[in-house]
């Protein structure tokens, strides 16, 4: 009965697929469907509940189209085992259990991402190497910079390296966390970095790069690291089921 009443047949653009047993409800000596007051029954589930959404259905053959509706059916409870319908006509009976399609992996859009990913962190890298050889020069104040391509750099790495590492909700949760401090860290020391020109150009009539009319690489380390640190701390104290999930 169950390949005859195809889950398919009602119109959805969830997967659908039938929950319980089919049942067919009847009053014997007379042929009326409809019913003054609703009726109530419960029927099992095959399965424990997991995800989705269930339905309470019945079998409409009336029209031109023989399917599966909800015209005069609403569940009224459900749990994990079985769900309460409520019809207000008889007829052949089910529950069907809708869930999201699932998008399929594109591997052509996966190895694209990996390749600019890995070409971001190339340049990073040159970026962070020229701004550790123009450390020496005492005029110049790349600290907020340097920081900057460091967090970006070490967050894309991570990213890369441990987006796909959710078996362990711990381990998921960790890099979550850490994620969320790197990219919030790039952030305030972009913010810093646009301070510190601001303060290096307040003067338009010169223009000066001298490190002593920005901000010192302390205050600008402390800021930069600290506020991300209290961040996530709280956002972890909070909300710690944040960083993570059961579906990681």
């Amino acid at each position: 009965m169950e390949k005859l009443m195809s889950p398919t047949l009602f119109k959805t653009e969830n997967v659908t697929e039938i929950y319980s047993d089919i049942i067919t409800a009847t009053l014997p000596k007379t042929n009326h469907r409809e019913l003054p007051k609703p009726v109530n029954f419960t029927i099992t589930h095959k399965t424990k509940f997991q995800a989705g959404s269930v339905t309470c259905v019945y079998w409409d053959d009336k029209g031109d189209e023989t399917q599966w509706s909800v015209d005069g059916c609403t569940a009224t409870f459900s749990n994990e085992t079985h769900t309460v319908c409520s019809c207000t006509h008889l007829s052949t009976f089910a529950i069907l259990l809708q869930t999201e399609e699932q998008a399929e992996d594109d591997e052509l859009l996966e190895w694209v991402n990996l390749i600019c990913m890995a070409v971001g962190l190339a340049f990073l890298g040159l970026a962070i190497l020229s701004f550790l050889l123009c450390s020496w020069n005492p005029k110049i104040n790349n600290t907020a910079r340097l920081h900057l391509c460091i967090c970006l750099f070490l967050g894309h790495l991570l990213f890369l390296l441990g987006v796909s590492r959710t078996e362990n909700e711990v381990v998921c949760a960790i890099i979550a966390g850490m994620l969320h401090f790197l990219f919030l860290s790039s952030f305030v020391f972009m913010l810093l970095e646009t301070l510190q020109l601001f303060l290096l150009v307040r003067s338009l009539s010169q223009v000066r790069v001298i490190q002593k009319e920005g901000l010192r690489p302390l205050y600008i380390l402390l800021i930069g690291y600290g506020a991300p640190v209290v961040v996530v701390g709280v956002s972890a104290g909070v909300y710690s089921d944040g960083y993570g999930s059961e579906e990681q």
